[in-house]
């Protein structure tokens, strides 16, 4: 499971930041979508999220013993136009990836915001 949290920054250093959403996917796994492995836990700026998206790529392709674990299963998508989500079995990366473009529609690159990925 993914958590992405939306976080502000509050105008005083000593307050941690607000957290405005919270968004848990259950079907992605971090650990194996490159460069979000290593930036688990990581506040993120919102003005360097465009830049990482273009990097998100899968760790290594898969192995035939694990086709079934490779795509993150019933992941939401929201298509354009349409207000339900579709349930959708995609791999990690592009799973994530989705997720990451819809903060990015929603919030834009503010300067006071950060993404938190874990």
């Amino acid at each position: 499971m993914v958590t992405i949290e939306i976080l502000q920054q509050e105008d005083t250093t000593e307050d941690d930041p607000t957290i405005k959403e919270r968004i848990q996917i259950q079907g992605i796994q971090v650990l194996r979508i490159t460069p979000i492995n290593i930036k688990v836990s990581i506040p993120i700026p919102m003005t360097e999220l465009l830049d990482i998206i273009n990097e998100i790529k899968p760790i290594e392709g898969p192995q035939q013993e694990e086709l079934d674990s490779y795509y993150a299963m019933q992941v939401p998508v929201y298509n354009d136009g349409n207000l339900s989500a579709e349930e959708l079995d995609l791999p990690h990366h592009i799973g994530l990836r989705l997720a990451l473009e819809s903060v990015l529609q929603r919030y834009g690159t503010s300067n006071d915001l950060q993404i938190l990925i874990s």
